[in-house]
């Protein structure tokens, strides 16, 4: 939401074929996706209900939810274990994707998309993208940071393929992909350690830490209160 518009949606459902054994189209996956992240306060997990709810998809029963801090969520859903989140969450989890299924994810992560994988009962049966416009002012705007001799460096939580395609669109040659939101703040000290002075800009709660250790913190008009009162 700092560099993007903040109004994610979903691009792209696809049933891996060991989802289609189970009985999920594309539909039908989406409406379990959606219902496991029903409680998730994510933007992500909202995207994917709105997508839902604009395919007139209905919630199913669920109960057990789990939020996966940087990871994803888990939840019981009409008496399934649904496990949605990133590739590194479901590798810790052992579940394993075929050859296809990992040229899929990675053709979307290319085009900048964030691709969520999607287990049942301990296998990948699908994955959902979603995609967040980027603001038509970031690229001009970090063009006249660069000008003025400024660094600009990019922390996101993507994966690198997404990352490193949405550094490609904005002019960004540094980013950070993968980091958790606990270690923002860390990656602010590496900066720092380097000998700069780093200016943090940030508009959600997990920025709070990441804008309290810059030499100069910015929330953005949108920020949450967390971010906005931590910021300088």
């Amino acid at each position: 939401g700092t560099l993007t518009e903040g109004k994610p949606a979903v691009t792209n459902v696809v049933a891996f074929a060991a989802g289609k054994l189970a009985g999920l189209d594309e539909a039908r996956l989406l409406q379990v996706v959606a219902t496991a992240e029903a409680d998730s306060e994510h933007p992500l997990a909202s995207a994917m209900v709105e997508g839902a709810k604009d395919r007139q998809l209905a919630l199913l029963p669920y109960s057990q939810f789990k939020a996966i801090a940087g990871g994803g969520v888990q939840a019981q859903v009409d008496g399934n274990t649904v496990l949605v989140g990133t590739p590194k969450l479901l590798a810790e989890s052992a579940i394993q994707l075929q050859l296809a299924e990992q040229e899929e994810l990675a053709a979307l992560q290319a085009e900048g998309k964030t691709a969520m994988l999607v287990a049942m009962n301990g296998q990948a049966v699908g994955l959902i993208a979603v995609a967040d416009r980027v603001r038509a002012t970031s690229r001009e705007t970090i063009a006249q940071l660069k000008a003025l001799g400024i660094q600009v460096a990019m922390l996101t939580g993507d994966n690198r393929r997404t990352g490193e395609a949405v550094g490609r669109e904005l002019g960004i040659d540094r980013v950070f992909a993968e980091v958790l939101p606990s270690d923002k703040a860390n990656y602010v000290k590496q900066l720092q350690g380097e000998g700069l002075f780093t200016s943090m800009v940030g508009d959600g709660v997990n920025d709070a830490p990441a804008l309290a250790q810059a030499d100069l913190g910015i929330a953005i008009g949108a920020g949450t209160g967390v971010a906005i009162e931590t910021a300088e």
